[in-house]
């Protein structure tokens, strides 16, 4: 092995590899809206999904909204 091959063979040894910043994702905090993304890989699903979830523990009935695509008319049954 020549001097050469052993200083390639040493830096290729050396090498980091890259590696990624330990970013939380949005969806793995607890009780929050992830941002929605726009275009081909966008989350709108998971961003309605979270939407409906906070806006039914903040408003209730009108929180169906979001989920149902209409209002909401609850059914009111009066005793006889």
């Amino acid at each position: 092995m020549s001097n050469t091959d052993q200083q390639q063979s040493s830096k290729s040894e050396k090498k980091k590899t890259f590696k990624q910043y330990a970013r939380k994702p949005e969806e793995a905090k607890a009780g929050t809206i992830p941002m929605l993304k726009y275009g081909k890989g966008n989350n709108f699903y998971k961003f309605k999904a979270a939407l409906s979830e906070a806006a039914l523990r903040e408003y209730g009935n009108l929180g169906k909204l979001i989920e149902q695509e209409k209002y909401y008319v609850p059914v009111l049954d009066l005793p006889d």
